[in-house]
C-alpha cells in the first residue's frame, strides 16, 4: 500500500513538473514574439541574417527611433498614400516592425524586395554614405548598426516574414 501511495506520489509530482515545464516554455514562446498577433500575424517565414556590420557605440534607442521616424515622415510628406508603415517596438526599441497597406506586402519576395528598396534610401542618408563608401551594406546592415536586432515585415493579413539580425 505505501508502496502504492509513493508511485501515485511520484506520478504526481512528475505531472506537475511536466505541466509547469510546459507552461513555463509556453509563457517564454509569447514572451519571446508578443506583437504577433496584434500588429502582425505568427510569422510564415523566419530568416537570420548576419550583417557585415557591427553595432555602433553610439547606437540607442532615441538614434533607432530617430531613424524609423525620420523614414515614416519621409513618405509622409509624399502625395501618395503610404504602401507601408514602420515603427519600433521592445523595452529598447530593438525591433522594427513594417506592415504593407494594401497588398503590398503579401510574399517573402515582395517582403525582400521592400528592404532593398530601404537600402536604396538608406544610402542616400549621410550615415550611410560615411561608412558604406563601396555600397557593400544593406538596410540590414544599417540596423545592425543602430543596434535593432529583429526586423518584422508583413501584410498584416496572413504573411509574416520575420529576420533575426544576428
Amino acid at each position: 500500500m505505501a508502496s502504492t501511495i509513493r508511485a501515485a506520489a511520484r506520478r504526481s509530482a512528475i505531472g506537475a513538473g511536466l505541466a509547469a515545464l510546459l507552461a513555463a516554455a509556453g509563457a517564454a514562446a509569447q514572451e519571446k514574439d508578443r506583437h504577433a498577433g496584434y500588429y502582425y500575424p505568427p510569422p510564415t517565414v523566419t530568416e537570420s541574417y548576419q550583417p557585415e556590420a557591427t553595432t555602433v557605440s553610439g547606437a540607442s534607442r532615441v538614434r533607432r527611433i530617430g531613424l524609423i521616424s525620420a523614414i515614416t515622415n519621409r513618405a509622409a510628406t509624399s502625395s501618395f498614400a503610404p504602401t507601408y508603415v514602420m515603427f519600433v517596438k521592445g523595452a529598447d526599441a530593438e525591433k522594427l516592425i513594417i506592415v504593407g497597406m494594401g497588398d503590398y506586402v503579401s510574399n517573402v519576395y515582395q517582403a525582400r524586395a521592400l528592404l532593398a528598396q530601404l537600402t536604396a534610401q538608406a544610402r542616400f542618408t549621410e550615415a550611410f554614405k560615411e561608412v558604406d563608401t563601396e555600397h557593400r551594406l544593406t538596410f540590414l546592415d544599417l540596423l545592425k548598426m543602430l543596434g535593432f536586432d529583429q526586423v518584422t515585415v508583413s501584410d498584416g493579413k496572413s504573411f509574416t516574414l520575420q529576420i533575426a539580425i544576428k
